[in-house]
């Protein structure tokens, strides 16, 4: 046991290095401790209808969130509870950023199952699971009405008095100030009756939405090992621990990271694996002589989250356009854009990059894995694309922006570095795009065509745990 353990302290080491591991147990090991006392508060309020695994598996999510937002820009009380749900909270601290997840309710089969997943799966993993005998549950979403909860402001008083000791780790004010109806009042209202689904091993899915947070507290309050891989992006990539890494290492039993210092074999990320058949699906196109360039706008200028991904003072509305515009001096061709998905109203922007490439189009409507193979190369302006990922398994080209102003995980920059199978400048120091080594960007996220049956083994083993 105390093998694996420093097997799994070697591995975060790998992935994040050795400073930044320290600042994500820190980190962790703070918002566990908010989570305990905000729980046993909460329990006094509410009484003992919910556990205390059960309240610190719904807190956790909301206290990352809020630690991390005030860490960036300080935040001010409120005069009153302003949150009815997790989406109107995410929507305030993050303005640039929303997406339908996490307002979408889930429907609840009945039914014992091996495993439960927050998504759907291939005809592939499905024949592997029914191999090795492995039953499944694939949750959808239902669509019904929120309801809409009254905050009782004498329960949060109450709450107020019985969170005195987390003045010294963070404010008590805030944590009531902030804290979203749904996960307080509504508790009250949650008769959690639901005849949930029930299995041995749940796989993580999206833990900012109450529907599937109070499932996933009460699957834990039940014993349920839980299973967690890293979503892409920025985590792991970036210099900053993000809040939501931090929820998901709490919540999990196992959870798996991409790894850049080639000490240890990743484990198969379910991105990356899926995405190695996509070069067979859409190996028919015919190619332009063209480059997408997948780009995001912040629509806010001048905020301070910048500060996570930059230095140097630049505001993420700089460093775009400033990407955007010195394209031509590193790339001798035209440019297509197209927007991170989460962007819904990117047209706003055609007009300026029509002024920049009055030749390019816009592209909509399809998904970054199938436009990508329209185009003879993919520029990706964020680092730390997920699309990297999803794309690592093909053959197209990948060019990624490295430079003095990103905040890189020094390892995961290294790893672009050195693997790289071409660059705009000899030197990153001022500024260059590097041509990713697809193959080495697969290995180290794990991408394999038997992702499944790794799925499988390891299903059988928890289940054999319990």
């Amino acid at each position: 046991m105390q093998k694996e353990l420093n097997i799994e302290k070697e591995k975060l080491i790998d992935t994040y290095g050795k400073d930044r591991y320290m600042k994500l147990i820190y980190k962790i090991s703070t918002v566990q401790k908010i989570a305990e006392i905000l729980g046993a508060a909460a329990k006094k309020v509410l009484g003992d209808r919910y556990s205390d695994k059960y309240l610190q598996t719904i807190y956790i999510p909301f206290l990352a969130q809020l630690i991390q937002a005030d860490q960036i820009r300080p935040l001010n009380r409120l005069q009153s509870p302003t949150f009815q749900n997790i989406s109107q909270l995410l929507l305030y601290l993050w303005p640039d950023w929303h997406s339908s997840i996490f307002e979408n309710n889930r429907k609840w089969p009945e039914g014992n199952y091996d495993i439960i997943f927050d998504n759907r799966l291939n005809i592939y993993e499905k024949y592997v699971f029914k191999l090795f005998g492995i039953s499944y549950c694939e949750l959808q979403n239902a669509i019904t009405e929120k309801e809409i909860v009254r905050e009782d402001f004498k329960l949060r008083s109450i709450l107020l008095k019985y969170l005195a000791n987390v003045n010294d780790i963070f404010s008590a004010e805030l944590i009531v100030d902030y804290l979203p109806c749904s996960l307080f009042e509504g508790l009250l209202t949650n008769t959690n009756i639901v005849n949930y689904p029930s299995a041995k091993v749940l796989w993580l899915g999206q833990i900012h939405n109450e529907s599937y947070l109070f499932y996933l507290a009460y699957m834990k309050d039940k014993g349920v090992k839980v299973i967690a891989q890293t979503h892409g992006g920025a985590i792991s990539q970036v210099e900053y621990i993000f809040a939501t890494d931090i929820s998901e290492r709490l919540l999990s039993d196992i959870h798996h990271s991409g790894m850049w210092g080639n000490i240890y074999k990743a484990y198969p990320n379910w991105r990356a694996s899926r995405n190695l058949f996509l070069n067979k699906k859409y190996f028919t196109y015919k190619k332009k002589q063209k480059i997408l360039v997948i780009t995001t706008f912040f629509l806010i200028e001048s905020r301070s989250e910048h500060k996570i991904w930059y230095s140097n003072n630049i505001t993420s509305e700089e460093f775009y356009h400033k990407r955007l515009k010195d394209l031509n001096n590193h790339f001798d061709a035209a440019f297509d854009f197209m927007a991170h998905p989460y962007q819904h109203d990117f047209d706003v922007k055609l007009s300026y990059l029509k002024s920049l490439y009055p030749d390019c189009a816009f592209i909509k409507n399809i998904s970054v894995q199938e436009a990508s193979h329209h185009y003879d190369a993919v520029i990706h302006l964020d680092t730390w694309a997920t699309a990297l990922i999803e794309l690592s398994g093909t053959n197209i080209r990948q060019y990624v922006y490295l430079g003095p102003e990103l905040l890189l995980n020094q390892g995961y920059e290294r790893f672009l570095w050195n693997n790289k199978k071409s660059s705009t400048k000899k030197e990153c120091i001022n500024g260059c795009y590097v041509e990713v080594n697809n193959k080495k960007y697969k290995a180290a996220y794990g991408g394999s065509y038997l992702y499944p049956f790794y799925y499988a083994r390891l299903i059988k083993k928890l289940k054999s745990q319990l």
